[in-house]
């Protein structure tokens, strides 16, 4: 359902945490380096103590980089603060440094159209949070998130993403080992190299350069 920027959106979170849970969470190198940084820990700690994982995306076959969910399915940073067993929040406990993907939760973003739309089974998993109070126009939903600066971000991540697969056939590099060995380097820099202590912003232009360089 396409949205526009003064469509009244019916959504207010109720702490429910249903929305944390089996729930794919797709992030991009600027979310990891905000978890990474707000947690004061590598990107590299992060996949080695399974908080983070990998996927292989079925349709162009990159190894994305998601929230690996805990043995109950909910996401690794969902806690509840209970207040009684009939009225429980659940927090995050990264809410401030959230990926994108939970921050326009529940709306969908198409960016071949470079749209917000609203998502019926989002809302439906939400059906507690769909209320007519309070709602804000979709602008003042993305503002409140600060969705306008991420999704700047965002769009250069997969505008790199894009080239390097122009570059290196996914599909086919499976006997091809110095194709391999540019790939898994290409991953090391894009989601395990960073934060060090001085960096308070992910270094993205020194990342796309290096990987030209393995791509030349």
């Amino acid at each position: 359902m396409q949205t526009n920027p003064n469509d009244l959106l019916p959504f207010l979170c109720k702490s429910t945490g249903k929305c944390c849970i089996h729930n794919l969470v797709i992030l991009s190198s600027f979310d990891i380096f905000r978890i990474a940084k707000a947690l004061e820990v590598s990107a590299k700690k992060l996949f080695e103590n399974k908080i983070l994982t990998y996927r292989i995306n079925p349709t162009n076959f990159w190894m994305e980089p998601i929230l690996n969910s805990k043995a109950n399915s909910t996401c690794p940073f969902l806690f509840s603060k209970s207040s009684g067993e009939d009225n429980k929040e659940y927090l995050c406990e990264i809410y401030e440094f959230r990926p994108l993907v939970c921050r326009i939760y529940p709306l969908k973003y198409d960016k071949s159209e470079n749209l917000f739309l609203r998502f019926l089974p989002a809302e439906n998993r939400c059906w507690e949070c769909i209320s007519n109070e309070k709602n804000p126009t979709l602008t003042e939903y993305l503002d409140n998130a600060n969705i306008p600066n991420f999704l700047g971000e965002y769009t250069k991540y997969l505008k790199l993403i894009e080239s390097i697969q122009v570059n290196l056939n996914l599909e086919k590099i499976k006997k091809n080992k110095l194709a391999q060995e540019k790939f898994f380097k290409i991953q090391a820099i894009l989601y395990e190299t960073y934060p060090n202590q001085n960096e308070e912003k992910l270094p993205f232009d020194e990342m796309k350069f290096r990987i030209e360089e393995i791509l030349e």
